[in-house]
């Protein structure tokens, strides 16, 4: 039986390195009460979070971020329970590298 390796042949779609972290976040609809999410990995550009409630592919909503004012961001996708965020903006380099650190000590 042949294994056929799809990845090797796929482009990476993302235009930032993903870190791996422990981090809680606020998350809010448009127009919707909020709620916190725990983000799963992120990157300059956006991140994966496992979802406390309900959430609809592609609206845009607001990701409170440790010690941040909230970002405007898009939902990218949705699946049994985690969603992949995009911010509208990436970050800073030096705030993503320092909410990854953050989250490396406290994990």
């Amino acid at each position: 039986m042949q294994i056929l390796d799809w990845s090797a042949s796929m482009p990476e779609r993302r235009g930032c390195p993903r870190s791996h972290v422990a981090i809680a976040a606020g998350f809010r609809e448009c127009g919707r009460g909020g709620f916190e999410i725990d983000l799963l990995n992120m990157s300059r550009s956006g991140c994966r979070a496992r979802l406390h409630g309900p959430i609809i592919f592609g609206e845009h909503v607001w990701v409170r971020l440790p010690s941040l004012a909230g970002l405007p961001a898009k939902v990218a996708w949705e699946a049994e329970g985690e969603a992949g965020i995009a911010f509208e903006r990436p970050l800073h380099e030096a705030v993503a590298a320092l909410l990854v650190s953050r989250s490396e000590r406290t994990s």
